[in-house]
């Protein structure tokens, strides 16, 4: 429905469950399956929201709340000078979209506000049709699984957030990481890195594997990634963000859908096996004993299956 003061409402029932849901609305991979051609998102209050909808038209913001799996806001307008789109420029409208657990998929509910009413029934109209979209390409549960499989969707999941400051330039922190050779330094063990977008990898031999959703050099990595022990075809999404600082890097780790009885053991090894071997050999160029140690008993851990 519309109203006279510009707000448009849309509800509609999608066959997924709100955690594989939520993926289409902040993945950019999984964004252009329903709307848009290109996508620059940076889903965490305060970051960009930048899509190319059609042909030269393109709609930016910011993310205003991001909410894992039940919410997703963000400000929209058009950076179009002509025609009728001039009218909402750049983060002049918001756009909330609530979802709730329903049956065996989810209720979306989308709301537009503070639209010119010039352009209030063309949005929804538009809406409508992406939504619709969006109901198609997402219900097939195997369409996700190809891109983010969740084939343990009632699984229990936690979400790891860490920090770490590294005496390094962000292009030296991130090629630690998408280096192949870099890779394998910090555990000693083979790592495949591919740098493409949709390339993939592999980490500790095979213990750790993936591909490639988003990077930015210097800047940004998103990846689909998951270990050999956890469920058949169950991803997690991790994301690298390296911040110039005072005195270096600021790295911050995101890692959402990772197995509720692995989550203590992954806590560890990032800090253990990742962060602290990087930064000393960024910052000293070798590893101390400590840090030896502690990544042959992780070493141990996997080959034993005592995770």
């Amino acid at each position: 429905m519309a109203d006279d003061t510009g707000t448009i409402e849309r509800e509609i029932f999608i066959a997924l469950p709100p955690e594989e849901l939520f993926r289409y609305l902040v993945e950019p991979s999984l964004m252009a399956r329903w709307i848009g051609l290109s996508h620059d998102l940076d889903p965490q209050p305060g970051g960009r929201f930048r899509v190319e909808v059609s042909s030269g038209n393109i709609a930016s913001g910011r993310f205003v709340e991001v909410l894992p799996p039940r919410r997703v806001a963000f400000t929209w307008g058009w950076e179009n000078q002509d025609g009728d789109l001039s009218l909402l420029p750049p983060g002049a409208s918001l756009v909330e979209i609530d979802l709730k657990a329903k049956d065996s998929g989810t209720l979306l509910r989308l709301r537009h506000c503070r639209l010119p009413a010039d352009l209030a029934a063309r949005h929804g109209a538009r809406w409508s049709f992406y939504l619709a979209n969006l109901q198609e390409k997402a219900a097939t549960r195997e369409n996700a699984c190809n891109h983010l499989a969740s084939g343990a969707s009632s699984m229990a999941t936690k979400t790891i957030q860490q920090s770490a400051t590294i005496a390094a330039l962000p292009m030296a922190v991130y090629e630690m990481l998408m280096d192949s050779k870099k890779h394998a330094a910090l555990s000693g063990e083979p790592a495949s890195i591919g740098r493409d977008i949709g390339g993939s990898f592999t980490a500790w031999g095979t213990h750790i594997s993936g591909f490639n959703l988003a990077l930015r050099p210097g800047h940004k990595i998103v990846q689909a990634w998951r270990a050999l022990d956890w469920p058949p075809d169950h991803y997690s999404i991790a994301t690298f963000e390296f911040k110039a600082v005072d005195g270096g890097t600021r790295l911050d780790f995101t890692q959402i859908g990772v197995p509720a009885h692995r989550f203590e053991g992954h806590c560890r090894g990032w800090t253990e096996t990742y962060w602290t071997p990087m930064k000393e050999i960024l910052e000293r160029g070798s590893t101390s004993a400590t840090t030896r140690a502690n990544v042959e008993a992780a070493r141990q851990r996997i080959a034993t299956g005592n995770l």
